[in-house]
């Protein structure tokens, strides 16, 4: 466990993703981001992170990966990205 918070989406398709704190089993936490398209992908269910719905502008969804820009995300040189190393190669 840890006092760190890491996103957390328990469904797929159309779900909410929920700041919440580590659990460290990864699962439903775990994600992979990908340099190359900038896409955060949820590793249990395949889908990907995406911007919040118009309905509801405070909870990003996890949605089929598609390449919009609503999946784009742009990792900041100071952002603590805490996945396994081999994310770290895309």
């Amino acid at each position: 466990m840890s006092d760190d918070n890491c996103l957390d989406a328990t469904a797929s398709n159309g779900a909410n993703v929920k700041l919440v704190r580590c659990h460290g089993l990864g699962g439903n936490q775990a994600w992979h981001y990908s340099r190359n398209d900038q896409s955060i992908k949820h590793v249990a269910s395949g889908k990907c992170l995406s911007k919040p719905s118009e309905s509801d502008v405070t909870t990003p969804m996890l949605t089929r990966c598609d390449g919009s820009d609503s999946q784009k995300w742009i990792m900041a040189s100071k952002f603590k990205w805490q996945a396994a190393k081999e994310d770290e190669e895309d």
